[in-house]
């Protein structure tokens, strides 16, 4: 994983923080749960519907022309929702027309350049922490979304070496089964239960009551 990558690559990290307002985790958009798309690194995951999170992840875009023998794959990438913003400071972050960018990001890529009978391997994410201790081990990384963050950057590491046979999706513990779901989903949700049900018990109790006072 790389922060900045070489133009000889075709492509740029963004000094900016990706915002999804679209697939987000928990209250926090700053925590994108961004779509996995296929590639050998991410089909099994992909096949399995987990989830993944990257907090505070920085947009990778792509050149407008690639450079000979170049080859760019995405791997994640946010919903139509997001935008990169670039006031890093702001206490209250919005989108900003003219300044910031609308989504959807990459927020990660696998690159490969072939040069003769030779081929190089890069893979560039927009974000460090999905890798760390607190995202991807234990408990920590289950509340946070990040339920399929150590497959990720395992078959990331396993691709690199070219041991795809080696790719794949480990076994979890068999006491803990989360629930991953992203912001927008979870208040889909209350407002079903909250708001929906209850109306609709509502409507129901009133009609039986007309029904059976009209008999």
């Amino acid at each position: 994983m790389i922060k900045t990558v070489s133009p000889d690559w075709g492509v740029r990290v963004g000094d900016d923080i990706v915002i999804d307002k679209g697939s987000y985790f928990g209250e926090d958009p700053l925590t994108p749960v961004p779509e996995i798309l296929y590639h050998d690194i991410t089909k099994d995951l992909a096949q399995s519907k987990m989830t993944v999170s990257l907090p505070g992840a920085r947009s990778i875009t792509e050149s407008d022309k690639k450079p000979d023998g170049v080859a760019i794959a995405p791997l994640l990438q946010t919903s139509s929702d997001s935008w990169a913003e670039t006031d890093l400071k702001t206490p209250t972050p919005k989108f900003d027309e003219g300044k910031d960018k609308k989504g959807p990001f990459s927020l990660a890529l696998a690159l490969t350049k072939q040069s003769g009978a030779e081929e190089t391997r890069i893979v560039v994410v927009g974000d460090s922490d999905f890798a760390s201790n607190v995202m991807s081990s234990g408990v920590v990384k289950l509340l946070a979304g990040g339920a399929g963050n150590t497959d990720l950057f395992i078959n990331m590491v396993n691709w690199l070496a070219g041991e795809e046979k080696l790719i794949s999706i480990r076994p979890k513990p068999t006491d803990i089964k989360p629930l991953n779901i992203t912001g927008p989903q979870r208040m889909w949700l209350f407002t079903i239960y909250a708001f929906v049900i209850p109306i609709l018990i509502i409507i129901l109790g009133c009609y039986i009551w007309y029904r059976r006072r009209s008999l």
